[in-house]
């Protein structure tokens, strides 16, 4: 076994000891609640050093106290105790969290990365993760007894409301669900800001130069891509551009080279041809990259492309593609502990994670306009 391999036992153990710390941070918490103003909790090193814990131990530590709203974390500035009113009690250990995962056909990537994230939390707070596959669920497979075992249900992509409502009908405990904003239900939605970052998106080219940007966008419309959407028009609108529908493509989620193709073919046509594009994820833009190949045409010359979910540069499929980073490991440790951590809320509340640009070399300025600033790598 190589040193980075961790034994079922080592991760336990090291999630036993997460809880335990977090338990452990409970007095410095309100320690420095007692000092009142805005004082912080010491760093990180310094806490790992005093409770005598690796600082990935720590941090997992610092993630059950902030799902169960003891602390918040300010990036580049520290964790803050919130007012102790609003603590939810934490982690019990030893409890089951169930997991309704999407079945293999509507898997990727990254799915698994959002399921490295939920593993790695249920393991910090000592629960044991169940998985079921949603698809194959029938009315009789949950019930208020099968329910009953576990601390908590999170959803990843529902089939439907129903489903998500029937759950609540049978537990009492939290229920969380993944990547979708469920209204007027008594959930925990965790999703992507995808609206703020396709609008930022679309600002940096505009920033560049750009003033034709088209949009290859979800053909199914779903919920995140509906929010995309609006992000693409909200980034035209703020730069003054047009907003119509006659720069926007609707392609499939699988198998998309040929509506690709199609797509470009109609939007490269015009003499007002878009100098930009961006993409709902990263599959339609590696097809983009693919024929712009075969016409002779360069990424970042010919056309700018953004895609989203950074998936082709983590997996090493395309180190040039700008995209949109989501990160989806946090958003399934954020899921796991909202899950196991205290009661369920009396109305939808909303956890929204923030994305992050990563502009590369598919990223330029238009043809025809001067050189520009440099992009980020």
């Amino acid at each position: 076994m190589s040193r980075s391999e961790t034994t079922p036992g080592e991760a336990a153990r090291r999630g036993s000891k997460a809880l335990a710390t977090a338990r452990a941070l409970l007095p410095e918490c309100r320690a420095a609640l007692a000092k009142g103003g805005h004082a912080a909790l010491a760093g990180e090193r310094e806490l790992a050093a005093a409770h005598g814990v690796s600082r990935r131990t720590l941090q997992q530590a610092l993630h059950i106290l902030e799902a169960c709203a003891v602390i918040r974390s300010e990036q580049g500035s520290g964790n803050y105790p919130a007012p102790e009113p609003a603590w939810r009690a934490l982690p019990q250990g030893g409890e089951q969290l169930l997991l309704l995962w999407p079945g293999a056909d509507r898997r990727g990537f990254l799915f698994e990365e959002m399921r490295t994230g939920l593993d790695g939390a249920a393991v910090a707070a000592d629960a044991e993760l169940v998985v079921m596959e949603s698809g194959f669920l029938d009315a009789g497979a949950l019930t208020r007894k099968f329910l009953g075992r576990f601390g908590g249900v999170v959803v990843v992509d529902p089939p439907g409301v129903m489903l998500v409502a029937q759950l609540l009908d049978l537990t009492a405990r939290p229920v969380v669900v993944m990547e979708h904003a469920v209204r007027d239900l008594p959930v925990v939605s965790v999703f992507e800001d995808s609206f703020r970052s396709m609008r930022e998106a679309v600002q940096a080219l505009v920033a560049l130069g750009h003033r034709h940007i088209a949009m290859l966008d979800r053909e199914d419309w779903a919920q995140a891509n509906a929010a995309k959407f609006a992000g693409y028009q909200a980034g035209l609108i703020l730069a003054g551009r047009d907003t119509g529908r006659e720069l926007v493509r609707l392609v499939p989620v699988r198998d998309c080279q040929a509506a690709v193709d199609r797509a470009l073919e109609e939007l490269w046509a015009p003499a007002a041809r878009p100098t930009a594009l961006v993409c709902f994820n990263d599959a339609p833009a590696l097809a983009v990259l693919d024929w712009l190949g075969r016409r002779g045409l360069a990424p970042g010359r010919d056309l700018s492309l953004i895609g989203s979910g950074d998936s082709a540069y983590r997996q090493g499929l395309c180190r040039t593609l700008s995209s949109i980073r989501v990160h989806f490991r946090r958003m399934g440790e954020i899921a796991a502990l909202e899950a196991l951590c205290g009661r369920r809320n009396p109305q939808m509340r909303a956890v929204i994670v923030p994305n992050r640009l990563k502009l590369r070399a598919s990223v330029g300025p238009p043809p025809s306009a001067p050189a520009g600033p440099a992009c980020g790598r």
